[in-house]
């Protein structure tokens, strides 16, 4: 068998690290699914971007707001 130091075994016995050890893991866990949403999210708010760019770069402001809805097609203009 493995002849541990009686410190050592006493260590592993203890319980005075396990809050440090679950603050540990609840972060990681919170760590990577925050990731794991930033990476499914992240294309979808880099074309919602891009369709804002593009509407701001062809709008025309002296048409106002009603002549632009309808140049795109929404069928609503009356906003």
């Amino acid at each position: 068998m493995f002849n541990f130091p009686i410190s050592r075994l006493r260590f592993i016995r203890s319980e005075e690290g396990a809050v440090s050890i679950g603050w540990l893991t609840l972060t990681v866990s919170a760590l990577t699914v925050l990731l794991a949403v930033m990476t499914l999210v992240s294309g979808g708010i880099e074309n919602l971007a891009e369709d804002t760019r593009n509407a701001l770069a062809n709008a025309h402001p002296e048409e106002g707001i009603s002549a632009g809805l309808a140049a795109q097609g929404s069928g609503d203009a009356s906003l």
